[in-house]
């Protein structure tokens, strides 16, 4: 179960916590990644040695294909390679020097994780419906609740289930966490979370 009544971040629609205000996360640094929005991605160290391999194989690509091409020998075009592959080489000496040094990820700082499994444990963050560079951050088991009467409802074909919506007296709200989330009753027999949803949230 979850403590939602006790946060000033619960909504009062749902009364579990949906927010989208980053004041949840109580780690300054993942706090701070997180308000550059889903798309931003940390910048990777750069392997130079591996950029250079990957250009030389494509400089040898296209020499062989050109060869091939105008039925010319390969050894034609070494002295081109080596002097193209030369000014490579030059080049990446002078972007080693100019790259500025990148800082340690965040996400691989040792605190940041920490944080971040307790964290999955409490809360998902799930992407905003119509805003595309948006996330919010909603209770665990109130998303969980709402996936499995989704796909439970949908399963089902909607006929094992029976909806009844607040102050509705035909149909009481049974005891359990879903139930009590949605105003709603599910039948017995489709109350299994799916084997794709124990994936991702177990």
């Amino acid at each position: 179960m979850c403590d939602c009544s006790n946060s000033p971040f619960t909504d009062s629609k749902h009364g579990h916590i949906v927010t989208g205000n980053l004041n949840i996360v109580s780690n300054h640094k993942l706090q701070v990644l997180l308000s550059k929005g889903p798309s931003f991605r940390e910048a990777n160290k750069i392997d130079w040695g591996k950029v250079f391999l990957c250009i030389k194989r494509g400089v040898v690509d296209c020499a062989k294909s050109w060869c091939d091409k105008q039925k010319m020998d390969v050894r034609v075009l070494t002295e081109w390679k080596s002097r193209l592959l030369m000014e490579v080489k030059c080049k990446i000496q002078v972007l080693k020097k100019r790259h500025y040094r990148r800082s340690n990820k965040i996400l691989d700082d040792d605190e940041v994780k920490t944080f971040l499994t307790d964290f999955h444990q409490k809360f998902v963050i799930t992407p905003t419906d119509k805003a595309g560079n948006n996330f919010s951050i909603v209770c665990k088991n109130f998303y969980i609740c709402g996936y499995r009467l989704a796909t439970s409802l949908s399963r089902a074909r909607f006929l094992p289930a029976i909806c009844a919506l607040a102050g509705n007296s035909g149909v009481a709200a049974a005891d359990r966490p879903c139930d009590r989330c949605y105003l709603a009753l599910v039948t017995r027999g489709v109350w299994t979370l799916p084997e794709v949803a124990l994936k991702f949230f177990g």
